[in-house]
């Protein structure tokens, strides 16, 4: 017999498989799959094949020519499930007959018993075990963090070869979501294949972290309970966890761009590193090294993971598009004021330019270094940086390891009002936002001298945005090296009015913060050496608290043997 099912007498349903994370307890809601205790036939003798293909529906992301972007239905193309386990079980959930895996066209095969009760499900799930490995799971955070699948009704195998097509419709109505929305799932899944297919490509032997995308039409932009929707934002959440946007105000399971992008902090977590300190920003902010690089990857790594240069968020009212390489942000093009080390706007582009084919005169652009040199950085020498990752260390490990391409690499640099790249701390970097007062930016790390006094560090808020938005800005925070290569115990001191505080990094890795007075703060660690130079991070506590209390505070910064 065959079926081609598309909401024929077979219908197909999307529910939850109760499959808490990390393998323990449960929970869900009303579409959760449950075991039919109707009394089923659960065995048999002889072989039967199972066999179909299995679709959705990917709905088009637009870019609208004027700086919008849009879902367009009428465009929507079903496209195979690819690679997504598939079952043949009992009904009653007591049996699973056969399991395989879906083709890159989405076909299956499946061999259960004769004259049974079955239905067939495909799990929006990804599971390799072998080079490369990989294990992905797209989740319901509204309902216990329930595994999403396609399952058809149940049937008899009968004595001959069973062929079942199976589809994931977009549920759109013409005018509004008024079906289930069963494609959801298996379009973000499809998206995560896309963006680990991409690092398989230059790394065919890696093996990803576990991944867990954390999907609702219930998941909004409110904020405080991920249980019930509430996220936010579509974001990565830094231990292995992929939230995204769902209701129908704004719908991200079809935006390839900022899954991908959020992808590529995930990517950053487990095979890179970023020192990153998050929060709000814009292609427009001027931004704490860290997080002007670790945004400014995540928009280049979309555009390459999808070799689509054009970024788009769309929503019911007013989406968005960023020009990854020809910089035609329809909010913040990338001229001045936005250009710079501070700038995600300038890196992104920097980033995508190294990559691509394509020469771009504007951009200083005449190399083409593809992905796999990109990542062979990324994964070593940002990874292992002493210093805070931030442009500078990222071009200086890439100028090294393609010496051939060192005065193309510069002229990109250049091109973003970036200083051609003397090493990882941006040392003879001039560029300090023209703002009259030298010591607010720049240089972009200071030092201090073990037992050699004091040096004046500077904290500003001058470059908050209107809502007073400041704690990751530009000069709020500032970077101080201390050398110091024979074991000791140091203690550091800030001291001034403005609330002076201290983080030690060690190895790259933040491992102390410091405590004391409104005025004077320390922190006094044991040091083996073996990590020297050190970071410190110094900054007010007036200037990270978002509120309209700072300013230019500069403080007393002195490292001291005990």
């Amino acid at each position: 017999m065959t079926f081609s099912v598309r909401n024929a007498w077979l219908p197909l349903t999307l529910v939850l498989l109760l499959t808490a994370c990390g393998g323990g307890g449960g929970g869900g809601g009303g579409s959760a799959d449950t075991a039919d205790t109707t009394a089923k036939t659960c065995s048999g003798s002889g072989t039967v094949t199972i066999s179909g293909t299995a679709t959705y529906d990917r709905v088009p992301d637009i870019a609208d020519g004027t700086g919008g972007a849009y879902l367009d239905h009428d465009a929507t193309v079903a496209l195979p499930i690819r690679q997504a386990t598939v079952e043949a079980r009992c009904p009653d959930g007591s049996v699973t007959y056969a399991s395989t895996s879906t083709g890159d066209d989405g076909s299956y095969s499946l061999d259960v018993p004769e004259n049974v009760d079955v239905e067939v499900r495909v799990l929006a799930r990804l599971d390799r075990s072998s080079a490369p490995v990989w294990r992905v799971r797209i989740r319901d955070n509204t309902s216990g963090n329930a595994i999403y699948s396609l399952v058809s009704s149940e049937f008899d195998s009968e004595t001959g070869s069973v062929g079942l097509d199976l589809h994931a419709d977009s549920g759109w109505g013409g005018a509004s979501y008024t079906g289930d929305r069963a494609a959801g799932p298996f379009a973000i899944l499809d998206t995560m294949l896309e963006a680990m297919e991409k690092v398989t490509a230059v790394d065919p032997v890696v093996t990803f972290a576990n991944l867990d995308v954390f999907w609702s039409a219930q998941n909004s932009s409110c904020s405080g309970n991920v249980s019930i929707g509430c996220i936010s934002t579509s974001y990565y959440d830094g231990n292995g966890g992929i939230y995204v946007l769902g209701t129908a105000a704004d719908t991200d399971e079809y935006d390839e761009h900022v899954m991908v992008h959020e992808w590529g902090h995930y990517y950053e977590d487990n095979f890179s590193r970023s020192n990153s300190i998050g929060g709000r920003h814009s292609g427009g902010s001027l931004l704490d090294a860290r997080l002007a690089f670790g945004e400014g990857w995540g928009n280049a790594w979309s555009g390459i993971a999808l070799d689509d240069p054009i970024y788009k968020d769309t929503n019911s009212g007013s989406g968005f598009t960023v020009g990854i390489e020809n910089g035609t942000d329809s909010a913040f093009p990338v001229t001045a004021p936005y250009l710079g080390w501070f700038s995600e706007s300038a890196v992104q582009r920097i980033i995508y330019d190294l990559y691509d084919s394509n020469s771009d005169a504007a951009d200083g652009d005449t190399v083409s270094l593809g992905f796999g040199p990109l990542h062979s950085v990324l994964t070593g020498a940002q990874k292992n940086t002493l210093y805070l990752t931030s442009i500078f260390t990222f071009i200086d490990a890439l100028k090294d390891a393609n010496p051939g391409e060192v005065a193309a690499i510069d002229a990109i640099t250049s091109a973003f009002d970036i200083e051609p790249v003397q090493d990882e701390i941006g040392t003879g970097e001039d560029n300090d936002f023209d703002n009259g007062d030298p010591d607010l930016i720049l240089p972009v790390y200071q030092t201090v001298v073990v037992d050699g006094g004091d040096t004046q560090v500077c904290s500003t808020n001058k470059y908050r945005t209107s809502d007073s938005y400041e704690y990751n800005r530009l000069g709020a925070r500032r970077y101080v090296l201390v050398e110091q290569s024979t074991a000791a115990t140091i203690k550091f001191l800030a001291q001034g009015s403005g609330g002076p505080r201290i983080i030690l990094f060690e190895n790259g890795e933040a491992v102390m913060g410091s405590s004391g007075t409104a005025e004077v703060h320390s922190i006094t660690a044991d040091l083996d050496g073996s990590a020297s130079p050190y970071v410190l991070e110094v900054y007010s506590d007036l200037n990270t608290n978002n509120s309209a209390d700072g300013g230019k505070f500069c403080f007393a910064v002195s490292a001291i043997t005990q």
